[in-house]
């Protein structure tokens, strides 16, 4: 599954805070950390099934089945709102 950030819609990182800007009405939505790490890994083009594993190793008390379902349910509601698109 490749997804790739809307046209209208930036993901910056300031500072080690994430920010997704929207460019058409210049508002922000804050990220939390988890958001950012997975953000960040697919713009890196990672697997969804890797960002998940990586995710459940960098933050502590996390098993991989919950990260997973936090991927798959971030990346649903990205998709549902039109912030991350389907490409390819």
């Amino acid at each position: 599954m490749n997804l790739v950030l809307s046209e209208n819609v930036d993901y910056v990182n300031v500072k080690g805070d994430g920010f997704l800007l929207f460019l058409d009405s210049g508002q922000l939505e804050n990220l939390n950390p988890s958001a950012m790490f997975i953000l960040e890994g697919l713009q890196k083009g990672m697997a969804v099934k890797d960002i998940a594993a990586g995710l459940a190793a960098e933050f502590e008390g996390a098993t991989a089945g919950e990260t997973a379902r936090d991927v798959d349910e971030f990346i649903r509601d990205l998709t549902d709102r039109k912030i991350l698109l389907r490409k390819g």
